[in-house]
């Protein structure tokens, strides 16, 4: 699509407001998918705006206006080209005297970074997190968060990489206990507090951390929900290797048998696309084998009982696996407590099976 070509057109055109039907003639596209997209494009790049008072046009997939705005092209003084010539050379200077509309939009971004530089001559080698370095250049901690995706922008029409701003990404802080340090690092993730402090104080009060022949390293309280937010173990890994603490890290989690157990696994896996996340088969093992001669109480929610639990059970061997759909189909659970401190006590340090 030439978006110089079409904003002539629509420039031209004689109303102020133009239907979709009109703005589809012009774009020449009938396809639902593609008039979206470049629909959403012509917005983004400040030539036309929706009237929301026009409503959608009943497409769910892909909801457009009945009626938009054509945005008019301001004439852009010396002032502006002034503005632009002013910027630091790191920037595309000449593309910009081309496309004035485009600094027009760029420019919140623009002026803070070209100011830091001119004073600082570049941005410093040393790596500081996102926030501090917001503040830093544009006087607002959350103004990169915020404005992420016009940054991108910014940087892809000027050719530079976003960590041209050289700064670090923190992690979600957990609560951990750190109980070894293997160079190939091995991280148990629990989603219970009295299972992580149970494990946890048998660490300390046996000194092993050995569990079912895996040497684990790091204790992590998942905190329900709070451990499958977007990238926070990607993040927590990272830190991890950037300060090498570790040369290669991975995550095992151990948590109730039931749809919310699975499921905050499932999570945990879509949300993590950098890091090797499994469950920790042998715990699991030993809990149904613990549940066995016991009358397993009812789930107290069923909420998540509609989630695919095929990709949880293929860790498993057939035995297990239909252990595990037996308990889930009955509407039963195990909760990880039935893996207690006493239990923890006779299996730590032991190679053997459960």
């Amino acid at each position: 699509m030439n978006i110089n070509l079409i904003r002539k057109k629509l420039q031209k055109y004689k109303k102020k407001t133009i239907t979709l039907k009109e703005i589809a003639v012009i774009i020449d596209e009938k396809q639902n998918c593609e008039l979206f997209q470049k629909i959403s494009i012509l917005e983004n790049e400040n030539i036309i705006c929706r009237i929301k008072a026009s409503n959608t046009d009943g497409n769910i997939k892909f909801p457009l206006f009945n009626r938009y705005r054509i945005v008019a092209d301001k004439p852009y003084n010396n002032v502006v080209f002034e503005e632009i010539r002013r910027l630091n050379p790191v920037f595309c200077i000449e593309k910009y005297l081309k496309y004035p509309q485009k600094y027009n939009i760029h420019k919140c971004v623009l002026e803070p970074i070209s100011d830091y530089l001119w004073q600082n001559n570049c941005i410093p080698k040393l790596k500081i997190s996102r926030n501090e370095r917001s503040f830093e250049i544009f006087l607002y901690e959350k103004f990169i968060e915020k404005n992420l995706s016009l940054l991108e922008q910014v940087f892809k029409f000027n050719k530079l990489e976003l960590n041209f701003l050289n700064f670090f990404d923190t992690y979600e802080p957990f609560f951990e206990y750190v109980c070894g340090k293997n160079k190939d690092m091995k991280i148990l993730v629990i989603e219970n507090k009295d299972t992580w402090f149970s494990l946890k104080k048998a660490i300390q009060n046996k000194g092993e951390n050995l569990i079912f022949g895996l040497y684990i390293d790091v204790l992590i309280y998942g905190e329900g929900n709070k451990i499958t937010r977007k990238n926070a173990l990607d993040y927590y890994r990272l830190y991890i290797l950037e300060n090498n603490i570790a040369d290669k890290v991975d995550f095992l989690y151990f948590g109730d048998l039931d749809f919310e157990g699975v499921d905050i696994f499932m999570r945990i896996l879509s949300n993590n696309s950098e890091c090797l996340v499994y469950p920790f088969m042998r715990l699991y093992e030993l809990m149904i084998k613990l549940s066995y001669n016991i009358n397993l109480p009812k789930c107290f929610s069923l909420r998540k009982k509609n989630i695919d639990i095929d990709v949880f059970l293929d860790y498993f061997n057939f035995e297990i696996q239909n252990n595990i759909k037996f308990i889930l189909n009955s509407k039963l659970y195990i909760p990880q407590e039935i893996v207690n401190y006493e239990v923890f006590m006779k299996f730590l340090g032991e190679n053997c099976d459960c």
